[in-house]
């Protein structure tokens, strides 16, 4: 049975929530800094843009201190992982990172 949109949304954001606060304050303030209102993606699961994945986006560019990555959530997997976007403009899933710390942290 696959999960609706709002089951998600609340299951990401409890997430957030609980993960937060066990950031570094400088990580934290990065974080709040990108985060976005979460929506769904398609990328690519592979660099060379054959396989893709649905994920939402966490944290997205804002102009000023951003990573060359941005964080993601796929729902399938209760997991938090990064895009990032290769010189072909393909929207690449680097993987999972497991929690909202870790993925962070591997920035």
């Amino acid at each position: 049975m696959s999960r609706s949109d709002g089951e998600i949304l609340t299951e990401l954001c409890n997430r957030v929530q609980a993960e937060l606060p066990l950031l570094a304050e400088h990580l934290r303030m990065w974080f709040e800094a990108h985060q976005t209102h979460p929506r769904e993606l398609t990328v690519f699961a592979d660099p060379d843009g054959t396989r893709t994945i649905r994920v939402w986006l966490v944290t997205d560019h804002v102009g000023d201190n951003d990573a060359s990555s941005r964080v993601v959530y796929d729902a399938a997997g209760k997991i938090f992982g990064l895009v990032t976007e290769l010189q072909n403009g393909v929207l690449w899933y680097m993987g999972p990172y497991g929690s909202l710390v870790n993925t962070i942290q591997s920035i």
